[in-house]
């Protein structure tokens, strides 16, 4: 995994993306006890077409029960990558979706020191706010699985995430 996290470090920084890695591969990075299976890596949406050639690979916009974005699937160093831009998501109260904002992730993102190399993760926050806003509890129980001792999630990341979207007019 930690090859793989690194490979696409170099690919991305030659093309000079901006990225972040995130999923379960970033939450094992921060002392989390997951076993990932594969490397999730978010862009912003305006550099995914450079970000999948620099990977080999083909985005391409899905659309799928109550999500949307850009995604495409490699496969680095024998490890399955799995990159992402603009993700949308439709929130079951009825408010407007939850759309991407990679500012506000990077802002909150850790950096991590791997191999001689910083690695930015996507903050853990981001993955809990995708499950609260689809109430997709299991999402959320896996998310915090294995969490380090001391891991707090920041209420100041749920501040500014979830009331960026205003209520729909009634």
């Amino acid at each position: 995994m930690l090859s793989a996290a690194l490979a696409v470090a170099v690919r991305l920084a030659a093309v000079d993306v901006p990225w972040l890695l995130s999923g379960s591969a970033g939450r094992a990075f921060l002392g989390f006890s997951r076993r990932p299976r594969d490397v999730d890596v978010e862009v912003p949406e305006e550099s995914i077409h450079r970000a999948a050639r620099a990977l080999g690979a083909t985005p391409a916009f899905r659309e799928d029960t109550g999500r949307s974005g850009w995604r495409a699937t490699t496969s680095v160093r024998g490890v399955e990558v799995d990159l992402s831009a603009g993700l949308t998501v439709a929130r079951v109260d009825g408010r407007p979706p939850l759309r991407a904002d990679f500012e506000l992730e990077e802002e909150f993102a850790s950096a991590v020191a791997l191999a001689g190399r910083t690695i930015r993760i996507a903050p853990v926050e981001e993955q809990m706010a995708v499950a609260i806003v689809s109430a997709d509890w299991a999402r959320l129980a896996r998310t915090v699985a294995g969490a380090p001792a001391g891991f707090r999630p920041r209420p100041a990341y749920f501040e500014r995430r979830l009331a960026a979207a205003p209520r729909a007019a009634s």
